[in-house]
């Protein structure tokens, strides 16, 4: 009697919880499909080599970057779709990449890389991240509608 109570405990704790509700931001997250509608970058970038900074680097990115669509889903995998464009060829159709939230739920864990949570909203996701390129800091912030 005591082993199967035993058991029955057991199986009970290893069970997944599906009722338990998720968190509102991973509700938000994973409801909709991603699309990139704006970049920037600080300090700016001369990215056409005119002589005038620019900080809005979305204009410039290559077309097969602007159509690529992300869907967060809740097991914690991200599926990454090339879109019509695909910027490498013979590459796969689409992707997968683990993601989660840390801290709170203010970063984003995606492509093993950390985002900060600037905006989450039912039609925003807006992530910042810091990189280095040819000895300069910049602060890149991605906006993704749907």
């Amino acid at each position: 009697m005591i082993l199967a109570l035993f058991e029955v405990m057991t199986f009970q704790a290893c069970q997944k919880k599906d009722n338990e509700p998720m968190s509102p931001k991973k509700q938000l997250i994973t409801t909709v499909t991603w699309k990139m509608t704006n970049q920037t970058t600080n300090p700016g970038v001369d990215m056409d080599s005119d002589g005038d900074v620019e900080t809005n680097t979305y204009d410039y990115l290559v077309p097969c970057a602007k159509d690529d669509l992300i869907t967060f889903k809740t097991n914690g995998d991200a599926e990454v779709d090339e879109g019509s464009l695909s910027c490498i060829p013979l590459a796969p159709q689409t992707s997968s990449w683990p993601w989660s939230f840390k801290d709170n739920e203010t970063i984003l864990l995606f492509r093993g890389t950390e985002y900060t949570l600037v905006e989450l909203s039912a039609t925003t996701l807006r992530l910042r991240n810091n990189y280095n390129n040819a000895g300069m800091s910049y602060i890149l912030e991605t906006t993704y509608g749907h």
